[in-house]
């Protein structure tokens, strides 16, 4: 008889561990695939974010020159200024819209300051492009 309850606790231990194993194993995978949703969610919204680009204008740096001081000397450009610097608001007539906006590059990427904050260095590649966000 003394084996039985031995028998019989060791086998309820077994379930409770099996359940908790279960439970837990349950939750990790839960919790994961709800990571994997929201990743998709986010990437799709990134996917959706693509600018179409309308207008390009490029130019090379030269060296300790702004990105705006090199534009204003070959096309009409309309500006404000701001507390953390200048926008450009438009250029050679094409003004930013509810949708669309001029955005500058240098060397491909987008610039990190303000446009009358860049100085540009020989060899760079800067170049506008007006894009409208759908």
């Amino acid at each position: 008889m003394n084996n039985e309850k031995s028998w019989g606790l060791g086998n309820f231990i077994a379930i409770v561990v099996l359940a908790a194993i279960l439970i837990l194993g349950g939750s990790i995978l839960g919790n994961w695939n709800s990571k994997k949703q929201a990743d998709k969610q986010v990437a799709g919204i990134e996917n959706q974010i693509k600018p179409v680009v309308k207008k390009v204008i490029s130019y090379d740096g030269q060296n300790d020159k702004t990105v705006l001081d090199l534009l204003k000397q070959t096309h009409e450009v309309k500006s404000e200024s701001s507390s953390v610097g200048v926008f450009v608001t438009s250029i050679d007539g094409s003004e930013n819209q509810s949708d669309s906006f001029w955005m500058f590059y240098v060397d491909n990427q987008l610039a990190p300051v303000g446009p009358d904050q860049y100085k540009t260095k020989d060899g760079e590649k800067i170049e506008w492009r007006y894009e409208q966000f759908q």
